[in-house]
């Protein structure tokens, strides 16, 4: 299993060289880079999740390379639930983009809450048509007891440059003693940027996700963009990608091998 983590990394890392050399040749619709320069954001969020309460901070940074290549370094931690587990987790991406197009690339992650640990490695990509982004992952899930697939399919219209709706399904089945993935969970949310000035913008965000097992989760929060003055939807077209780690939080601890003190369900958003 060591030599199956490592393999995604040796492979961000080549391509993270070799793609300087490659992305002048490359045909661009809207003739944008991957990621337009340095940047980053920051949420916090608190909610219900199946009952109990958590509280979590995630920050990304995102760089182009090259032109039509960009890299994302996502990061979490915080609390979960009435015995207040610790969590933290991280992630990378390597991909390639062009704003009026959409996006394509892979990803590598590890999550951990309360001692207990996964990884995730996957291939990402979005498609953009005007006001709608098409937007999905799929992927190895790695866990103590059984790996599992991984997937996710949303829907988001942008009913203004600054106000995104979305829907959405995932799938996750990893096993890791007294946790696993729950399954197949739906979700609705939306986020607004109420505020932008030059060098940063103010986002607030919520969801609501249903899934097996009654599972159920409602949260919110608010989400700082450090960079250029820009709307909602060209920050998540010329910027940062989604964070992976925060959806790693999904875990379900309601199943027949279940501990008493394993810890809550939680879901937060991409």
């Amino acid at each position: 299993m060591a030599g199956s983590r490592c393999l995604p990394i040796v492979t961000a890392l080549v391509l993270a060289a070799v793609s300087p050399a490659i992305a002048d040749g490359l045909p661009r619709a809207s003739g944008l880079p991957a990621v337009s320069g340095l940047n980053s954001k920051a949420a916090i969020l608190g909610g219900s999740f199946d009952g109990d309460g958590g509280a979590l901070a995630d920050l990304s940074v995102s760089l182009p390379i090259g032109h039509a290549f960009g890299f994302q370094g996502d990061g979490l931690f915080g609390y979960l639930g009435g015995d207040q587990e610790g969590v933290a987790g991280g992630a990378g991406h390597l991909f390639l983009r062009d704003p009026g197009i959409g996006l394509i690339g892979g990803y590598g992650a590890f999550f951990n809450i309360g001692g207990e640990e996964f990884y995730r490695y996957a291939g990402e990509a979005q498609l953009y048509l005007g006001q709608l982004s098409l937007e999905g992952f799929v992927g190895q899930d790695e866990a103590d007891l059984d790996d599992g697939i991984f997937w996710s399919t949303v829907a988001a219209y942008y009913l203004s440059d600054d106000l995104r709706l979305l829907g959405g399904v995932r799938y996750s089945n990893w096993r890791d003693n007294a946790l696993q993935g729950p399954g197949h969970v739906g979700r609705l949310g939306f986020e607004y940027q109420a505020k932008r000035r030059s060098g940063y913008g103010l986002s607030l965000f919520g969801e609501g996700r249903v899934g097996g097992n009654d599972y159920h989760a409602a949260f919110g929060g608010v989400r700082m963009y450090f960079g250029e003055n820009k709307s909602l939807i060209r920050r998540h077209r010329e910027d940062d990608p989604f964070s992976i780690v925060p959806d790693m939080t999904v875990v379900d601890p309601d199943m027949p091998f279940a501990t008493p003190t394993a810890p809550p369900i939680i879901i937060i958003p991409d």
